[in-house]
Parts: C-alpha cells; structure tokens; sequence
C-alpha cells in the first residue's frame, strides 16, 4: 500500500519512527497469526490506514528531530585497465566495474567464498554489497581486479536463468517452513544433469517452503511453495506450482496457481518438462504463453 511519495531522503528515520509508534498502538500482540502491519491496513481500511500512518509520523517529528545527514558517497579509486572477464560491467565512475555474483540458491562454498571474501577485503575502496535475490554485487573494481574476482567465482557463478533461481533458505533450517525449498532446487539441478539434460530452457524459478513468501513464488514464470498433499490419505511432503507471474515493473502480476505436485514427483516433472522444451525448441516463458496446453499436458499426470 503506497503511503507517502517523494518522500525526502532526510526524513527517512522519521517515517520508520511513525510506522513502529503507529503498529507498537494498533498492532495486534495477542494472535501471532496476525501480528503483521497488513491486519492493521485491513481491519481500518486503506484510507484509514494512510491517514493514521501521517499521524504518527508528524508524532513522530513533533517529539525528535530524526533528520538524517548523509555525506555524499565520493570514489576516489581509479582505475585504467579494462577487464577481460564477460561478468565485468562499467559503473558510471571511470575505469571502475562491478560484478553479480549469484551462486546456486544463494549459497556459495565456504571456501570460495571466505576467499572472494579475503581477497576484496585487501582492495581499496571495494566493497561486497548484499540482494535480495540472494546475490552480491563486488563493486569499485579496477579491470584487473575484476578479472580476479571473476576467476574466483567461475565455477559457482550462475549460468543461465535458472542458476539464478531465487530460493528461500527451506524447513531444514527456517522453523515454519513446510518443505526443505533450496534442497529441492539443488535435486532438481543434480537430477536434470544425471539426465544429461541442460537447465538453459528453464526459467528463474521463485520457490518458497511455506505459505510465506520468502521464495517470492508469486511473481515467478514459474513458482513453488511448500505445502502437504494426501496420496492415498496419507499426507506427502509436496509443493504448489504457480505461472505466469511478473515481479518487473512493467506488467506486475500475480502468479496463478496449477496445482500440487509431491516432492517425490518434482524431479520427474521437470525431466518431462525440460524434454518438452527441447523438443519444442523454445524457452519456458515462450513454449508457456504459446502452447500452454502442452504444459498442462506435462504437469497434469503428476497432479
């Protein structure tokens, strides 16, 4: 819900001052089910909502002065080679380059990581900055120095779209979470290649192992969340699947739901589906929105 535009900078701190008075008031404390600031804008209402949210905030600006003074962030560094690495791309400051680096579910090896890690650490002015698609940007390097990093990261940087699966961390170690998500990813990658099948036709996946959307699965082509489903009334771990979802700016949608797959099933289903995709020639998003038939011909078996 879009509460506040152009919004100063400065004033950042007092906005998130407010919303903290504003839920720590109106909250609900004693269902942990909706202890979330949603319940708040669903049981006043948007408008209701909005006109509280400013109340608190000039609360919030009539007891502190929370304004924020923020030195300009200036680049010294520079740098007069150009690197050899593709994963190198030009940042505005000249002669400098930044690179994504994006492992398999966001969980790179230790030890490439603590060496990218030590080896960034002793460059000047370079830093290691953290997304929300569980990559990192090593940004300020000079074209040798990216070319380094690049050698680093070469065997565990995501190759295609689906490499760069985004993927909550799963059951395994997440409390509420229903199905181990990342585990899942990982089967899928190692069972298509025992196949001796390419990932490349496959899109982004957005995989959740609950209900919440950690995984972002409802803005993915192709999306799953964790869930249980009786086979013989007996419960099976399994997960829901979802298309034709967008997270861009350009036509955001939500994803629609296809149905419940178990997770002994997935690896199969993504076997025939990686199969179709070759034989059509296409990529997932392209064969989707021309045959889509011929996807609910593959899933449908396995629901």
């Amino acid at each position: 819900m879009l509460v506040a535009e152009n919004v100063d900078p400065k004033e950042t701190l007092q906005h998130i001052d407010g919303m903290l008075h504003l839920y720590h008031e109106l909250g609900d404390f004693n269902n942990r089910g909706k202890a979330r600031s949603r319940f708040i804008a669903q049981r006043l209402g948007e408008e209701e909502f909005r006109k509280a949210y400013h109340e608190y905030l000039e609360k919030s600006k009539a007891a502190h002065d929370l304004t924020l003074f923020v030195a300009p962030y200036e680049v010294k560094k520079v740098g007069t080679t150009t690197p050899a690495t593709p994963l190198a791309e030009p940042q505005k400051q000249e002669g400098l380059y930044y690179i994504q680096y994006k492992p398999l579910v966001g969980t790179p090896p230790i030890d490439v990581f603590v060496k990218l890690f030590d080896y960034v650490g002793g460059l000047e002015e370079t830093e290691i900055r953290i997304c929300g698609d569980e990559s990192v940007y090593i940004v300020n390097l000079t074209g040798e120095e990216a070319d380094a990093v690049a050698a680093i990261i070469a065997d565990t940087h995501a190759k295609n779209n689906f490499e760069h699966t985004v993927s909550c961390v799963g059951a395994t170690i997440c409390q509420l979470g229903f199905q181990d998500s990342s585990g899942l990813v990982k089967v899928i990658k190692k069972t298509l290649e025992a196949q001796g099948l390419s990932t490349d036709r496959l899109p982004q996946l957005h995989v959740s192992g609950c209900l919440s959307s950690c995984g972002t699965h409802q803005v993915g082509s192709l999306g799953l969340h964790g869930f249980t489903k009786l086979v013989d009334s007996k419960p099976q771990p399994a997960f829901k699947v979802f298309i034709n979802g967008n997270g861009e700016l350009e036509g955001p949608r939500m994803s629609d739901e296809v149905g419940v797959v178990t997770v002994e099933d997935i690896p199969q289903f993504f076997i025939d589906l990686v199969k179709a995709l070759e034989v059509a020639g296409q990529d997932f998003d392209t064969w989707k929105d021309q045959q889509p038939e011929a996807l609910q011909a593959v899933i449908s078996k396995y629901l």
